[in-house]
């Protein structure tokens, strides 16, 4: 509740008792005027003192209300425009259950009907210096004054309104759950005499959130050895106005360390001139000034200049603006600097390889196709066997992402083939073994979704054995320590996919331990940490699967955590946001699994939100299509149990059209194959329960079709085993005649998995209740 943050402002010496009001928002910090902090400490000496008394008037300590102290934060002394009646304080204890609030970041958040919340005095009977807090409706105006200040206007002349005490009150829109403001001459109006109206004026929550920013900034400015004038123009690039106040010191770190880190690189000698070198070595010099935005602009017009004299000699310093643009986070510019680059020297493998890198985060398939291949024509020109075997891997990437399961099994084989080739030539090469590794890797993907099982958990093992051997060559290289990590992550999918939970689990924990140790070495390595929200993923899902709802549950929230902060740091990177959508939707999971529909729901919801956006970027992206497939059967499946029937079945029907799209396009794809028997299904269940018992069982034996070819081509898949009892106890419902065949059929697949220790202990349940419906159809012994 907002009103819970308002806090009252008492003098904390001699007998002055209250003096105003303030609220407790983001940093944390209370924000209060500066007349009420001077008020606060002048004592009846005349001299000051360092401190004031905070009372949290809704909480409460041995029957009394929360009292503690506060100090001078920060005097938020103005650089430039009117000075503004505001400071900002540290309070030494906050209660429980008592949050900081956030603060207005845009206009549409000051602008509007509103509600203050304020402290008075005189209303309670017998103590007239009680504070009580009331709250007051009014508008909050559009226009700015020359103060910077807004003008609240009070709704009910015939109401409570505000007086001195009051300055400093917390002021909301309505709804609403940012700080519009806090009020400022508050006893302006009816009280003075001054107008018929209600009036008072209002510092808005934008102004406090600059100096709320400004405060942490200086803060972690003090630790990183900053100066304090650079903040301005460091929280501006880094655009602390736009971003959650709790990001803001890791952002500022993040952006410190990144730009020492290449400004301290020795400027490599480009052989065409001291002037080329001294360009970079000032463009490295203002990173390292942390003026980014400075340096660009220097290599911009550096390049510009260079261009019209001799083409050849800007490429040195497009590489350089493609490196400064990737620490800024500015793709489209890194693109356009690698096109150039591509444009100046068609040769440059490495450019067109960045290039399609570049597509691929962005979301573009299509364009990252077109690099690749290019990368691919100039390797096959250079006649370098390494560079033609990574231009294979990268295709191959993009035919997986756009469904394309045999060319890209091509495409990586092809790769293979000539990593094992130079493997074989020079073992000692670490290169060339770790490219083995990762040709084994990905060749085992393809497998798996194909429904190879076997084949794929082989492939992994072989990249395993290599990476094994590299990790222990050299334990402090960190890429080898994370490649180890990915492939204790692959054979734990396949483990888990096999019935062996505790063997996947273990895999994933072996994963967790590297990325937990990786993510602590760099907290600013987004790889890193991305690879840690993976592992807490996918120990989720096992726990899950174990019977642990709360352990899932806590691991997926781990995960989204990570995920979210990935994804508020760079929107444009179209991987982190599918990250964050998948952990929306395991988190929904659980939920639902919970009793929790409305909050399940809501994380659907989230999840689909993310991947229509995702979907209308590329459609030619089969993996973001599958995406938007499965969030349409979740949000199905909740509409469902709640009882809208005709809701799920259009949102059923959605999931279909796309997951048999998608299965017309690879036949070969056994995940696009198993999403269509889902689709079946839960379309039949609807169908059934509408009445149309026709319908119904046409459905269910489209899914039945599909699962029994699929449990033949991988018989070790339990996942497909449990799918195949599920749709023959669906048969059982739909076709009561042949009721006792599906559900004996159902009962023989559950005990052969459970003798084989295959059966999930989440689904140790089946047994028993097959046999309770065997029975029933017996009738009484």
């Amino acid at each position: 509740m907002i009103e819970k943050s308002l806090v009252y402002i008492h003098a904390a010496h001699g007998a002055q008792g209250f003096k105003g009001c303030g609220v407790l928002v983001e940093g944390p910090y209370v924000a209060t005027c500066r007349h009420v902090w001077r008020m606060a400490t002048e004592s009846r000496g005349g001299s000051a003192v360092d401190a004031v008394t905070i009372e949290y008037p809704h909480a409460y300590r041995q029957n009394e209300r929360f009292r503690t102290t506060a100090r001078l934060a920060d005097a938020c002394e103005a650089e430039d425009g009117p000075p503004q009646d505001i400071v900002l304080l540290a309070v030494d204890e906050i209660p429980a259950g008592i949050l900081p609030l956030q603060l207005a970041f845009d206009a549409r958040y000051e602008i509007g009907e509103a509600v203050a919340v304020a402290g008075l005095t005189g209303r309670v009977p017998g103590s007239p210096g009680a504070v009580e807090d009331v709250t007051i409706e009014g508008d909050l105006a559009d226009i700015i004054r020359a103060d910077d200040r807004r003008q609240f206007t009070g709704k009910n002349p015939a109401g409570f309104w505000l007086e001195r005490g009051s300055s400093g009150s917390p002021v909301f829109l309505r709804p609403g759950q940012h700080v519009a403001g806090i009020l400022s001459l508050s006893e302006l109006g009816v009280n003075s005499g001054q107008s018929h109206l209600h009036e008072a004026f209002v510092v808005r929550g934008q102004v406090i959130r600059r100096y709320v920013v400004r405060s942490i900034a200086r803060a972690v400015a003090r630790d990183e050895q900053v100066a304090v004038t650079d903040l301005r123009e460091i929280l501006s690039t880094i655009g602390a106005q736009d971003v959650p106040v709790a990001e803001i010191p890791e952002r500022l770190r993040q952006f410190v360390e990144a730009s020492r880190a290449h400004a301290a690189e020795a400027t490599p000698s480009s052989n065409l001139g001291n002037d080329i070198d001294a360009a970079i070595d000032a463009s490295r010099t203002l990173v390292g000034q942390f003026k980014p935005e400075e340096a660009l602009l220097l290599l911009k017009e550096r390049i510009q200049a260079e261009a019209e004299a001799f083409a050849q000699r800007t490429l040195p310093l497009l590489k350089e603006q493609v490196a400064v643009q990737r620490i800024a986070l500015d793709h489209d510019g890194a693109r356009a600097s690698l096109e150039r680059i591509t444009q100046l020297d068609p040769t440059d493998l490495w450019a067109w390889i960045a290039l399609g890198d570049v597509w691929m985060i962005a979301g573009d398939t299509a364009q990252a196709a077109t690099a690749y291949r290019s990368a691919q024509a100039a390797a096959t020109a250079r006649g370098d066997e390494r560079d033609l075997s990574v231009s294979h891997e990268r295709i191959g990437d993009v035919l997986v992402a756009q469904g394309d399961g045999p060319g890209a099994l091509a495409a990586y084989r092809a790769s293979l083939a000539i990593d094992e080739t130079l493997a074989v030539r020079d073992p000692a090469n670490t290169q060339w073994q770790r490219d083995l590794s990762v040709s084994h890797n990905k060749i085992g993907d393809v497998l798996v979704a194909q429904g190879d099982g076997p084949g794929g958990l082989a492939a992994y093992r072989a990249a395993l054995a290599i990476r094994e051997t590299l990790a222990a060559r050299d334990p402090a290289n960190t890429q080898w320590q994370r490649d180890l990590s990915v492939s204790h992550n692959r054979i734990g999918d396949v483990l888990v996919a096999q019935g062996d939970g505790p063997g996947g689990l273990t895999a994933y924990r072996a994963a967790l331990a590297i990325a937990e140790t990786l993510a602590a070495r760099d907290p600013a390595n987004t790889q890193w940490q991305r690879d840690l929200s993976v592992s807490h993923e996918r120990i989720g899902d096992v726990l899950v699967a174990q019977g642990d709802g709360p352990g899932g549950l806590a691991a997926y929230r781990a995960a989204l955590a990570i995920a979210e902060t990935l994804a508020a740091r760079d929107p444009a990177n179209t991987e982190w946001q599918r990250d964050l959508s998948i952990s929306h939707e395991r988190i929904g999971e659980v939920l639902v699994a919970q009793g929790d529909g409305p909050g399940g729901l809501a994380a659907y919801r989230a999840a689909l939100a993310i991947r229509e956006t995702l979907a209308v970027r590329d459609p030619a992206n089969t993996e973001w299509q599958r995406d938007l497939s499965v969030s349409h059967n979740k949000i199905g499946e909740v509409l469902v149990a709640q009882g809208d029937g005709p809701a799920g079945l259009a949102a059923y029907r959605a999931g279909l059209t796309i997951a048999k799209t998608l299965a017309a396009r690879d036949p070969a794809n056994t995940e696009w194959q198993r999403d269509l028997s889902v689709s079946h299904n839960k379309i039949g269940d609807v169908l059934v329960a509408q009445g149309d018992g026709p319908g119904g069982l046409a459905a269910y034996q489209a899914a039945l079709a599909i699962r029994e070819t699929l449990a033949v081509r991988d018989p070790a898949n339990t996942q497909w085993q449990r799918d195949l009892i599920v749709s023959y106890v669906k048969l059982a419902q739909a076709a009561p005649e042949n009721a006792r065949a599906y559900l004996e059929r159902a009962a023989s697949i559950a005990h052969r998995l459970h003798d084989e220790g295959r059966l999930k202990p989440v689904d140790h349940w089946i047994i028993d209740d097959l046999a309770a419906h065997l029975a029933a159809l017996r009738g009484p012994v």
